[in-house]
């Protein structure tokens, strides 16, 4: 990607304005996929902002609840990433999909965080 290019030659302003050229063209996937990148690299907030704008652009989805699910509970925020998994559960069309959103739920139910 252009903007990790840029940001490891110094570039930050330069690499932020790329990344988020990017993220307006992204797919809701493709946006999904970045976050995760983002907390598997341990930047749960900058992941937090990509979920929230996922959501802006595409909307009351499924693959947007899943990334909030995600991303505020990398944050510390279970609470909210409660409440967008719940959602997430009303619109997951497949049972894998509803089995895994069961077993987040009741994770961060118990007060834990969710293995990402």
């Amino acid at each position: 990607m252009k903007a990790g290019i840029l940001d490891a030659l110094g570039r930050t302003e330069e690499a932020d304005q790329a990344r988020e050229q990017s993220l307006e063209a992204a797919t809701v996937f493709e946006m999904h996929g970045y976050g995760r990148q983002l907390i598997a690299q341990k930047k749960p907030k900058e992941a937090v902002k990509v979920f929230e704008k996922n959501f802006e652009i595409h909307g009351d989805t499924w693959p947007t609840h899943v990334g909030l699910t995600r991303g505020y509970s990398a944050d510390g925020q279970l609470d909210k990433a409660l409440e967008h998994a719940k959602i997430a559960l009303g619109q997951a069309k497949d049972d894998l999909n509803k089995a895994n959103l069961k077993s987040i739920i009741e994770t961060l139910e118990s007060g834990k965080p969710i293995e990402q």
